[in-house]
């Protein structure tokens, strides 16, 4: 099931919607992207800005 607010939490039925594995990555993609840079900050990779 796809969490239509990408938040795994809210499981209300009107969030929710089931995708092929296909779609659901598609689906997905924005919110991976947005979301990468803050990933390599939250495992310790340091920010360009620290360098400085």
């Amino acid at each position: 099931m796809a969490h239509l607010d990408q938040d795994p939490q809210n499981n209300h039925p009107d969030n929710l919607k089931a995708l092929c594995a296909p779609c659901h990555l598609k689906f997905d993609a924005p919110f991976r992207k947005a979301n990468a840079y803050t990933k390599q900050e939250w495992f310790g990779q340091m920010k360009l800005e620290d360098l400085s």
